[in-house]
């Protein structure tokens, strides 16, 4: 079966673990450059990547990691892979490239509106509607530019592989590089024999991750949390009726919480583990700190 590595299925670089293991890479950026110039049609050169998580400062708030932050010649990016099209995503990627903005700006002495902000989004799910490559920026409705040092661009992975399917010669040799993304083991095999170096370059890497034990085995984050809130309820409901007291049951929830809380578990998560209050819960994060 062509999308499958022995008995496990083949993982391409739509999955999020895959992409950024082989595309965020300190001590190699051609990948990058190569991906980066074809999406803004222009020379990139990624200077470092930046630290990708972002400050966390309430407790009602998830961890804001994102998939990468850039710094290239001339620009500052972050990058979002998406799975899902839904405005709910979209707009949770706002929000997080403005509180890493924002966050950059105050490291400067001044504002500098030459410095150019981007946030791109690499987003499966958008369907043909759209256009392979869409840029948006601040304006009013009568289409002046607010600003144009902040930039947003989109890229309709859908239509990517639709020209793929289609056979569009020209439009698969346009986005080369963001067609090699979504392919399976045989049409990447098959692809790389034109004999590109990025391709091949590309081939390489996802081959070799796709054959690691680790992470063929490797347990989705989704499934980490849900088998890590079973095994907490378990534990706190098995000691709260040995206590076969009321207030030892609720003492092990505020234990059991304190517990999640340093682990940096969501609020949502800790409720439904618990039981407690979102009130209660905020009281024990502040005594914490």
């Amino acid at each position: 079966m062509s999308n499958f590595v022995g008995e496990k299925p083949f993982k391409t670089a739509r999955n999020d673990i895959v992409f950024k293991t082989v595309f965020i890479d300190d001590k190699d950026h051609t990948l990058m450059n190569a991906l980066l110039s074809e999406i803004l049609n222009t020379e990139v050169k990624v200077i470092k990547y930046l630290k990708n998580e972002l400050d966390v400062k309430y407790v009602k708030e998830r961890e804001k990691r994102v998939d990468a932050l850039i710094e290239a010649e001339g620009r500052k990016i972050h990058l979002e892979l998406n799975t899902d099209a839904s405005g709910t995503i979209r707009y949770r990627n706002l929000i997080y490239f403005e509180a890493w903005h924002s966050n950059e700006t105050r490291k400067n002495e001044k504002y500098d509106p030459k410095e150019i902000y981007m946030h791109i989004d690499l987003t499966f799910g958008l369907g043909e509607n759209h256009n392979a490559i869409e840029e948006y920026q601040l304006r009013s409705k009568e289409g002046h530019l607010y600003c144009d040092n902040i930039k947003f661009i989109v890229v309709n992975m859908d239509k990517i592989k639709g020209f793929w399917y289609a056979k569009e010669r020209k439009e698969i040799n346009r986005y080369k590089y963001l067609t090699m993304l979504d392919l399976n083991k045989e049409e990447l095999e098959s692809y790389a024999l034109n004999g590109d170096k990025i391709i091949n370059g590309f081939k390489e890497r996802v081959m070799d991750i796709n054959g690691q034990f680790s992470f063929r085995d490797f347990i989705p984050p989704e499934k980490d949390d849900e088998m890590l809130m079973n095994g907490l309820k378990d534990e706190y409901r098995d000691i709260g009726l040995a206590e076969g007291r009321a207030e030892g049951i609720e003492q092990t929830k505020i234990e059991t919480a304190k517990k999640m809380l340093e682990l940096d578990m969501p609020i949502e998560t800790i409720i439904k583990v618990t039981g407690l209050t979102e009130n209660k819960i905020i009281e024990l994060n502040t005594k914490k700190d």
